[in-house]
């Protein structure tokens, strides 16, 4: 009963105001201008909201954009920069830099810390024994 009498309140009052255009057109306006955090989302800190939902979405859509766009040269050309990897790693300071690092690698793992603490006290027996 109660969500029939809302629908109809709802009714009179759009019927009351008339241009359902000028309506539509004022909640979408508000719905874009409203201030959002730097995530897209309504902050409990009023502080936070300092950017219009429209910018955080048209900043998303130009950063997804340009992933794909990135993600589709890396696919393009990801042979190109394989070779010029490999290049690199061949030069000799690379292949010293690489080897110096995996002899590294490996003496640090082969390091053995054991550290044993062992404390001994002896308590002055009260009933005789």
């Amino acid at each position: 009963m109660r969500s029939v009498l809302d629908k109809q309140i709802q009714a009179a009052i759009v019927a009351q105001i008339g241009n359902s255009d000028a309506l539509i057109a004022t909640a979408v306006s508000f719905a874009l201008r409203q201030k959002v955090d730097s995530s897209g989302t309504i902050s409990k800190y009023s502080n936070d909201n300092k950017y219009d939902f429209l910018d955080i979405l048209a900043k998303r859509a130009v950063q997804d954009a340009a992933k794909e766009a990135i993600k589709e040269w890396l696919a393009i050309n990801s042979q190109k920069i394989k070779e010029a990897v490999l290049k690199e790693m061949k030069k000799p300071t690379r292949q010293n830099s690489i080897a110096k690092a995996f002899a590294d690698a490996v003496e640090s793992s082969l390091k053995c810390s054991w550290g044993m603490t062992c404390n001994i006290s002896f308590k002055e027996s009260t009933n005789g024994n």
